[in-house]
């Protein structure tokens, strides 16, 4: 069951402090689809247009809430998309990598997003002239150890974990003793912006 505003502001203000599980489900609040399963810039090239036309969603926003008021110790997000860095959130761990950089399997050049639109729609390499490849993890494909291990650090610093998401972020908290807050599919970033408020003190009195 999905918990709802009051019980995330409850039980964060019992844990004192939180990770953010999430990605992907914020990310449709903004209308970006799941990531895809293939790096073809056939599919990449309009997903990259997409992310970059994008505005962060009422979860992004929530999170630099709770970050800025010290309640937030990490996000690990599922998502290949740049939302959370541009609500200011800081530190994110992410297991699918961002399209924020593609980069050149031949030299290791990179080109950043909004350079890369430029070069659509067979970006290639301004040093060597090799194909350019987004610097994501392609759907089904496993994250990076480093990056597991990372995020496997940010949960086990955190009081209480709110998690919005699936697969490799719900196998995270498996085996966990603390709390975990679901917040479920039904417009998870909405709610998670109105617990926040509520713990920080924005919302109506209670």
């Amino acid at each position: 069951m999905s918990a709802s505003p009051e019980e995330i502001a409850t039980r964060v203000r019992a844990a004192g402090s939180v990770a953010l599980l999430a990605g992907e489900t914020l990310a449709a609040e903004s209308g970006i689809a799941p990531r895809p399963a293939t790096l073809e810039w056939d599919v990449y090239g309009p997903r990259m247009r997409t992310i970059h036309a994008a505005e962060p969603g009422p979860g992004h926003l929530a999170a630099r809430r709770l970050q800025d008021g010290g309640w937030l110790r990490g996000v690990v997000t599922d998502a290949d998309d740049v939302l959370l860095d541009e609500a200011g959130v800081r530190d994110v761990v992410s297991l699918a990598g961002s399209v924020e950089l593609s980069v050149c399997p031949q030299c290791a050049y990179n080109e950043p997003l909004g350079c890369l639109l430029e070069l659509l729609p067979r970006p290639r390499c301004a040093a060597c002239g090799g194909p350019l490849v987004p610097d994501v993890v392609p759907a089904g494909e496993e994250a990076p150890a480093d990056a597991v291990s990372r995020a496997r650090e940010v949960v086990a610093d955190a009081g209480v974990l709110l998690l919005a998401g699936h697969g490799a972020l719900a196998a995270l908290c498996e085996g966990r003793a603390g709390d975990t807050i679901v917040v479920g599919d039904d417009r998870p970033g909405a709610r998670l912006l109105a617990g926040a408020d509520l713990l920080l003190g924005y919302g109506p009195p209670r």
